[in-house]
């Protein structure tokens, strides 16, 4: 149960990638797909209001089709009854266990407890991925959570400092929770940045990249702000600094306009335009990896201490790129012992001259890039499915059949957590 291409979010496309990992390691591990889908407000003009929202509609579909045979529920993400007639389904069916990626963005309600409705309902074994663990979090986003798990067979993080977190500010027992990390692309082996530079137009530049949905969060603005520092110091090199992703979709547009403004007034006002490449684009697996591998530095600035989980720090890993990165719960453990390097919160001073290192020395660059791809070849895909498979086996419960229950009594009231467990 999560959000799934074509949306373009962090949690699709770890769905996917954990999903399309799970067919490649088991011919047994048949999956679908119960997608969150956006209540969307169209902003449209007057006369042509209908023409509009049928050809956005039509081009959703045409997007969507590809995917559409793994697809078994759709849910509104605002509307509470599209979770119960989705728990329904899936009582009526042979699935075995639900897997749920949980991120408070996602469902709807206060603080996301929609999920809720499905969760009190359905009659399945529940593995629930959470994506997000804040340290101090508003006391009902804390219920939200201690009923989560309340009604999880099994909690997943990707992050010892999660598991922590939650036994200690939201005291739940830690003998339900299990740490699998985040995954990694399968990259066998260190590839040379010049040959994938050619094929993106880089060639002999020494590239510096950003990853992801844009955000204010990804301390883009402080990079800029470091360049110049590291274009002075290192006058032989020809420093790109690449800015990859598209603005967060569900980011205010107000505020995507007044950040971008921002970004690009630092470009101006610097002087960087030549230096600043920005690809605009949500780009295919595939596509991502390629200019990962034409990355000589990454970057990755996230301003969110507590954030448990990235998807962009976990590629990065996979490539074996040497990375530079702010001490984010996910990046302290992931590139603890000397497999990256670590620079203060928004402070580019201290983003230069980690950068800087690196600019002036290729073996540290190398040793930072060995160390962190051999870290990663146990974190490959199909590895970090296997741990979910075996979470998923340890949780299942026998089909049975249960007594026929008149559908306006069955979902008028949730069911209790010990009926749904109950092997009647």
């Amino acid at each position: 149960m999560s959000s799934f291409p074509p949306r373009e979010c962090g949690i699709a496309t770890f769905t996917h990638d954990l999903a399309t990992s799970l067919s490649n390691i088991s011919d047994n591990a048949v999956w679908n797909v119960s997608v969150i889908q956006e209540c969307r407000k169209l902003f449209l003009s007057n006369v042509s209001l209908r023409a509009q929202a049928a050809q956005l509609g039509k081009k959703e579909f045409v997007r969507s089709k590809r995917f559409a045979s793994k697809t078994f529920n759709v849910i509104k993400d605002c509307n509470a009854e599209s979770y119960i007639t989705a728990a329904k389904r899936i009582n009526d069916s042979k699935i075995d266990v639900i897997n749920i990626q949980h991120e408070f963005g996602l469902y709807k309600g206060d603080f996301g407890c929609y999920i809720l409705e499905f969760m009190r309902r359905v009659r399945k074994p529940i593995v629930t991925t959470f994506h997000t663990v804040l340290p101090n979090p508003p006391s009902r986003m804390r219920e939200v959570v201690k009923d989560i798990y309340a009604l999880s067979d099994r909690v997943i993080v990707s992050a010892n400092a999660a598991i922590d977190l939650l036994h200690n500010k939201f005291g739940l027992d830690k003998t339900q929770l299990t740490m699998v990390p985040h995954g990694v692309p399968q990259v066998p082996k260190l590839v040379d940045t010049e040959f994938a530079k050619r094929g993106l137009g880089l060639t002999e530049k020494f590239v510096i990249a950003s990853y992801g949905l844009i955000n204010p969060d990804k301390g883009i603005e402080y990079v800029i702000q470091a360049l110049p520092s590291i274009i002075e110091a290192n006058p032989r090199e020809d420093i790109t600094y690449m800015v990859v992703g598209e603005y967060h979709p569900s980011l205010d547009r107000k505020m995507r306009e007044l950040h971008k403004e921002k970004i690009e007034g630092l470009v101006k006002e610097f002087g960087l335009s030549r230096n600043v490449r920005f690809v605009e684009r949500y780009l295919s697996n595939k596509d991502m990896i390629r200019h990962f591998l034409a990355t000589d530095v990454c970057a990755v600035t996230n301003m969110n201490p507590d954030q448990i989980s990235s998807g962009v720090l976990s590629q990065a890993i996979g490539c074996g790129r040497s990375i530079v990165a702010t001490k984010f719960a996910h990046a302290a453990e992931a590139l603890s012992n000397g497999k990256g390097l670590f620079v203060e919160f928004g402070d580019p001073e201290d983003i230069a001259e980690k950068i800087n290192l690196l600019v002036a020395d290729a073996e540290l660059r190398n040793t930072l890039s060995r160390r962190v791809h051999a870290y990663g070849q146990a974190l490959t895909w199909d590895k970090i499915a296997r741990r979910y498979l075996n979470a998923f086996a340890q949780v299942r419960e026998p089909q049975v059949q249960l007594p026929s229950i008149p559908l306006q009594q069955r979902f008028s009231q949730p069911i209790d957590r010990a009926l749904r467990r109950s092997k009647i």
